[in-house]
């Protein structure tokens, strides 16, 4: 008996490393790395759990309140530091940023980071043996680890260095014997084959995964690749629920110049909205980015000058912006995370984008009838949507349960 208690020790999950897209500034996916690690300390409540990130310390700052976390830097950040993060420099280089890529995607500057993906490919030995001194901590979390997750989001695509960083890590946790996860992912769209190629590889070498839309489901059974759901899981967010004082302003979340681009019927719907609700509008971000807090700032300016009631709100962190969000009477919004975040705590929303990841949430919220795009919009017909959202709350789906349910058959169980 002492000799299969022994054995049960040795065999039971010690250490967990939980990777994802995390520590950029992205309050979305710190939403998602927060219900992961949840989830996680439920299902292992003896294990400890290492998170990988970008940004230690904005990482820690999600986690600060669980004694079983250590937070260490992702190979993203080991391997390239190509992400300036820094308070004083992220406005700057994020609106750089956007002028790069669109200077890339026209071939006027020759994107380097393709060539990381295409050594990959070409012999993930010689890569690696480059890379030594960066990756030997990783090495080392794994030594005594038991499970590799990368937990949701979707930075699975053209975005070549992350997408190379996180094969890598998948690479070597199964090297190391690590059983390997996708959760609640997303992957693509892709315009280049290579990271399609490396995607593909990178399922076909993982124990099991499973995703938040539909299209990464059909693209993963396209190629063949090892994939344990056929069906979509709503987003990881989703586990975590919140509850606020509801206060009389509708919130807007932009995320590009579409609503800049259409402004005029934006302005003469929001007119309505605020007469007939006698209510004001606020503006916020979700994503700490120089892009998407011009864009903000442009709207705001905009909405000012057409003598409307509105304030810009720019929150420090996740439970900044969750308590933001939570507090409206209605959020508009053109980013998927702004929709999650109101949905967990009860708050009508309008999705104003029609990328795929926002479709299929819509949809399994049942609520794809609240889709409109900035320029599909006439002079009353985000008012009248709002207005019905408003008015008409719908019953609320509750997926707390739901997705403990699913990630406690899909993972392992304590012993291994």
């Amino acid at each position: 008996m002492q000799f299969l208690s022994n054995m049960f020790a040795i065999m039971s999950i010690r250490k967990i490393i939980v990777s994802g897209g995390w520590g950029y500034y992205n309050l979305g996916d710190d939403a998602i790395c927060s219900a992961t690690t949840k989830i996680l300390e439920r299902k292992y409540p003896k294990a400890k759990i290492v998170v990988l990130t970008y940004n230690v310390e904005e990482t820690k700052e999600i986690l600060n309140s669980s004694e079983n976390i250590e937070v260490y830097e992702s190979l993203h950040k080991s391997m390239f530091n190509d992400y300036d993060i820094s308070d004083s420099a992220r406005i700057i280089f994020d609106i750089n940023r956007q002028l790069l890529n669109k200077l890339k995607r026209r071939g006027i500057i020759r994107d380097n980071s393709s060539l990381y993906v295409k050594r990959c490919l070409s012999n993930i030995d010689v890569f690696l043996k480059e890379y030594e001194e960066q990756i030997s901590n990783f090495y080392h979390l794994c030594s005594d680890s038991d499970i590799y997750i990368m937990s949701g989001g979707g930075y699975i695509n053209n975005w070549n260095s992350s997408l190379v960083s996180k094969f890598i890590e998948v690479a070597i946790a199964k090297k190391m014997g690590l059983k390997c996860f996708l959760i609640g992912q997303t992957i693509g769209p892709f315009f280049k084959r290579r990271n399609e190629q490396l995607t593909k590889k990178m399922l076909d070498i993982v124990d099991g995964a499973f995703f938040r839309d539909i299209e990464s489901i059909n693209d993963a059974k396209k190629w063949g690749a090892n994939i344990t759901r056929n069906e979509v899981v709503p987003d990881l967010a989703l586990y975590e629920k919140y509850n606020f004082n509801t206060e009389n302003y509708i919130l807007i979340i932009p995320f590009n110049e579409s609503l800049l681009d259409n402004f005029a019927t934006l302005s003469i719907n929001l007119k309505k909205i605020i007469f007939q609700k006698k209510t004001r509008i606020v503006i916020t971000v979700s994503q700490l980015w120089g892009h998407e807090l011009y864009v903000a700032s442009a709207l705001f300016v905009s909405l000012k000058n057409s003598a409307i009631d509105v304030s810009l709100v720019i929150p420090n962190n996740l439970f900044e912006l969750q308590e933001i969000i939570g507090k409206a009477k209605l959020v508009l919004s053109q980013n998927l995370h702004g929709l999650i975040l109101a949905y967990r705590s009860g708050v009508p929303i309008i999705c104003m984008n029609n990328k795929r990841k926002f479709v299929s949430f819509m949809k399994s919220i049942s609520n794809e009838g609240a889709i409109i795009l900035p320029e599909d919009l006439t002079d009353e017909n985000l008012y009248k949507l709002s207005s019905s959202q408003i008015d008409n709350k719908r019953d609320m789906k509750d997926f707390h349960n739901y997705i403990y349910d699913i990630i406690e058959v899909f993972l392992p169980n304590e012993s291994i």
